[in-house]
C-alpha cells in the first residue's frame, strides 16, 4: 500500500483480516444501507469489540463516499447532460443528515484510535463536507452555512484536544 507521502506501508495482517471480516459483515447487514433494530441492538451488545469499531469506521467512510459522489464528482460521472438542475433534492440532504446523526448515536464504546473525540471529529468533518459549498451545491442555504461554521469550529476543537492528548500522528 502506498500512503500519500509516497512511502510504502505494509498493512498489519491482523487488521487486514479484521477489516475483511468487517466488510463482509457490513455488506451482509446493510444491503440497502439501513441498520435494522436487531443489528443496532447486536452492535450495542458488542460495543467494546474491535469488530464493532471497525464496522462503525467503515460506515462513516461509506457516508463520506456517498457525499463525495453526490456533491463533488463531475456531472458527467452521473450521466447528466443538463447541468442546470444538478443539486441533490432536499430529501437527500435530510436523509443523509439523519443517517449521519444515527451513525454518531450508535457509536460503540471507544477502543484503540476510535475515541469519543475521533467519533466527534469524523461526525463534524462529514457535516462540513455535506453542508459547505460544493460543485453540485454552489449556493447552500443559510442554515447549511451555519451548520458548516459550527461543524468546522468543532473540527478545530477536536484536533486541539487530540493534539493535547498526543492522539494525532505526524509523519514526516
Amino acid at each position: 500500500m502506498i500512503c500519500n507521502t509516497g512511502r510504502t506501508v505494509k498493512p498489519n495482517a491482523d487488521f487486514a483480516k479484521l477489516f475483511s471480516q468487517a466488510q463482509d459483515t457490513l455488506e451482509s447487514q446493510e444491503a440497502n444501507d439501513t441498520v435494522t433494530d436487531d443489528v443496532a441492538r447486536q452492535e450495542r451488545d458488542m460495543n467494546s469489540s474491535t469488530k464493532a469499531t471497525a464496522l462503525h469506521h467503515v460506515r462513516i467512510r461509506r457516508l463520506q463516499s456517498e457525499i463525495q459522489d453526490r456533491l463533488y464528482c463531475p456531472i458527467y460521472h452521473l450521466g447528466a447532460d443538463d447541468v442546470s438542475d444538478q443539486t441533490p433534492p432536499i430529501e437527500w440532504f435530510t436523509a443523509i443528515t439523519q443517517r449521519l446523526v444515527t451513525w454518531r448515536r450508535q457509536a460503540p464504546a471507544p477502543i484503540g484510535f476510535c475515541s469519543d473525540t475521533w467519533f466527534d471529529l469524523n461526525y463534524h468533518i462529514t457535516l462540513t463536507l455535506l453542508n459547505r459549498p460544493s460543485p453540485r451545491n454552489p449556493k447552500p442555504t443559510k442554515e447549511s452555512l451555519r451548520v458548516t461554521r459550527q461543524a468546522s469550529s468543532a473540527v478545530m476543537r477536536s484536533y486541539k484536544e487530540m493534539l493535547k492528548t498526543g492522539r494525532v500522528n505526524w509523519s514526516e
